[in-house]
């Protein structure tokens, strides 16, 4: 998933490019148009004038709505892109804290293993004390058997 969202972050920053190279592209045609004087106009009559301007203002209206179109997908582009930041930022703070998490399990998994070794130890040395009391006790009965004979 994290790899799905990495590309269509990459796609989608590459269409904000191609859409903000269009925009300029298309900016400075529209600066060009409105500083170039418009020639041989005086030879046309006021209805050529007229359809000329009708199919201007429809070029126009076209365009703006091309425009328009090409601003909202930019607009969701970087919204998208910002959704993408946000998800990867989210990933490194997982992957800090699984990261963090794992070392605490290693450390409590080898402090398991010591207290494994602690039981067994415990376990022996209360069959060495066991067999120690035995023993004493068996010392002191023949002690006191030894001193009754006397």
């Amino acid at each position: 998933e994290i790899v799905s969202l990495r590309q269509q972050v990459q796609l989608l920053r590459n269409e904000n490019a191609k859409l903000k190279a269009q925009l300029e592209d298309e900016a400075k045609l529209a600066e060009d148009v409105q500083q170039r004087p418009i020639e041989g106009l005086d030879g046309f009559t006021a209805a050529e004038l007229a359809a000329r301007l009708q199919r201007a203002l429809e070029k126009y209206r076209e365009e703006r709505g091309k425009s328009q179109e090409l601003g909202h997908r930019l607009e969701a582009a970087a919204r998208e892109a910002a959704r993408g930041r946000g998800l990867e930022r989210s990933l490194d703070e997982l992957e800090r804290a699984h990261l963090e998490q794992n070392q605490e399990l290693q450390r409590l998994q080898e402090e398991n293993r010591k207290m494994d070794t602690y039981r067994q130890t415990t376990k022996t040395q209360e069959k060495v004390i066991a067999k120690l009391e035995q023993i004493l006790e068996r010392s002191l009965g023949e002690v006191q058997k030894a001193q009754r004979v006397q």
